[in-house]
């Protein structure tokens, strides 16, 4: 089935899970964990619900992780139970390819695959936190500084970007490089305040 995006409708957002909106580790009792998924206990990146509500308002969301589908609908079922993506694929939606430079096997995300469903590559946008995994579409990427548990304003200063860049016509010839150091001074504010 092909979805026919018109126009007028939202840009898509694609959203990775692990270390962009989450972190994971092996569950061990008494951890503090936010939720347990399988043997995972998972903590959520500070800010993510106030971030995907600021971004639903403004894009149609979609996750696509390298993880299998089994655990990416579990964090989903804990982290945005009322949220209706666009879609949800796993590692089954990746092409496995190999890295001769890191000498790995990567999962990639390549957006051909997104724009068979008819979503224009013009206006979508994939937020991850490894540029080897969308490296075929860099321009519609944003990269994100790796979450591993520790409090950060990551997603904070994201979802204003991505409010600021919303109406751009074409995601793809707009600078995504250095919009950390050009939001960092809204952190450096509000502690101010």
């Amino acid at each position: 089935m092909t979805l026919h995006v018109s126009r007028i409708s939202p840009a898509l957002l694609i959203l990775d899970l692990d270390n962009t909106l989450i972190y994971a580790s092996q569950y061990e009792p008494g951890s503090s964990a936010q939720c347990v998924v399988g043997e995972y206990a998972i903590a959520f990146r500070p800010y993510v619900h106030s971030f995907l509500a600021t971004c639903q308002k403004r894009y149609r969301l979609a996750i696509w992780s390298s993880a299998s589908e089994h655990y990416v609908n579990g964090v989903l079922e804990k982290l945005a139970p009322r949220i209706d993506f666009a879609f949800v694929w796993s590692r089954a939606r990746c092409t496995l390819r190999n890295d001769t430079e890191l000498r790995d096997w990567l999962f990639t995300k390549p957006l051909k695959k997104v724009q068979r469903l008819g979503w224009p590559l013009e206006r979508m946008l994939i937020v991850e936190d490894k540029p080897e995994n969308v490296q075929a579409n860099y321009g519609n990427a944003v990269y994100v500084t790796p979450f591993s548990g520790e409090p950060d304003s990551e997603l904070y200063l994201l979802g204003r970007f991505l409010t600021d860049i919303n109406d751009v016509a074409n995601f793809r010839k707009s600078e995504k490089r250095d919009w950390q150091r050009t939001y960092a001074h809204l952190v450096r504010q509000a502690k101010s305040h």
